[in-house]
Formats: structure tokens, sequence, C-alpha cells
């Protein structure tokens, strides 16, 4: 009588993590795959931009964002907190300072 299978469950993928030291360096071939270019903005998307962020300081409403940060596009939302022109940023009520260069799209929440 053939003898019955028994699966091992997550026992067997262990010897796949077994190299100490491998883990990291492919974690970072991952989030280095991962990056991508910047995309370009037109001259009337950086208008429409500048004209929602002014709305938004004299409201102080709270907007939406989209930047690109090393490689990678995020999100974020809050209330502008301030605009720094002399070094080309801004300052968000979470905390985050967001260079107007990087900034991709911005949109009022409501």
């Amino acid at each position: 009588m053939p003898k019955k299978y028994v699966d091992r469950g997550i026992v067997k993928w262990g010897t796949f993590d077994a190299l100490v030291g491998y883990r990291p360096l492919l974690d970072k071939i991952k989030y280095q795959r991962g990056k991508k270019d910047k995309p370009l903005i037109s001259e009337d998307e950086c208008e429409e931009m500048n004209r929602k962020l002014i709305q938004a300081m004299e409201k102080n409403e709270e907007i939406g964002i989209k930047y690109y940060h090393e490689g990678y596009i995020r999100s974020t939302f809050g209330k502008v907190e301030k605009a720094e022109q002399e070094f080309h940023r801004m300052v968000i009520s979470t905390g985050e300072i967001i260079e107007f260069s990087n900034i991709l799209s911005i949109e009022r929440t409501k």
C-alpha cells in the first residue's frame, strides 16, 4: 500500500531564506527595480496646480497631493502650512516637506 502524502506546510520553504545576509540584498534589488522615471508635467498642468494651491491656501482647505520622491509616486493630503518660495517647497499639516518641482497633481478635497 502506498504511503499517504503529508504536506509539511511552510516548513518546506524555510531553506530558501536560509542563507544569512541575502534577504536585505534581495529587498534592495526589488526596491531598485520598482523605481520609475519622473513623469513630465505640461505648462498648463503646472498653472492649474498653482491655481488650486493658491485657492486652497486662501480658503485654508485640505488638498490631496501626488508627488515624486526617490523613484516612486507617493500620495498625501493635508492643509498647506506654508509655502517657502525661496526654497521652492511647501510644508503641509502632516509635517511633510514637498518640493514644488516634484508635485505631479493637486486635488482639492471636499
